[in-house]
């Protein structure tokens, strides 16, 4: 059974809710399901985030390459239905962001992509 706690806010106004870790007794906002326990992260001590197990060679790669993957994100973005390109004659500061995500993918050319597909 994992027990909440309930603490002050440091604003003065209601409080804020915590998991008490069955193993360690601490607060914490996030438990981890380690060996089909919920623990905190402290008990996970050999425990890695996938993209800390890449290659610095694959971690570049990512880097490149990861504007030109996520086109289809903010072309989908951009064209939902309630999307607004300006407010009161400005351009939206999503919209901004999304345009500059769009410009780096489109400086991707072919010979690139023949490149990584070559794995140069």
């Amino acid at each position: 059974m994992i027990r909440l706690a309930r603490i002050p806010s440091n604003l003065g106004k209601g409080h804020l809710f915590y998991f008490v870790c069955p193993q360690t007794g601490s607060l914490c906002s996030k438990l981890y399901l380690i060996n089909g326990m919920f623990c905190h992260r402290s008990q996970a001590k050999d425990s890695m985030y996938e993209c800390q197990t890449y290659s610095k060679r694959q971690r570049r790669y990512d880097k490149k390459w990861r504007f030109f993957y996520a086109s289809d994100k903010v072309n989908e973005d951009l064209n939902k239905k309630y999307f607004k390109n300006f407010y009161a004659g400005k351009p939206t500061k999503r919209f901004k962001k999304l345009m500059v995500r769009q410009q780096q993918a489109s400086k991707v050319t072919a010979r690139d992509i023949e490149l990584m597909m070559l794995g140069l």
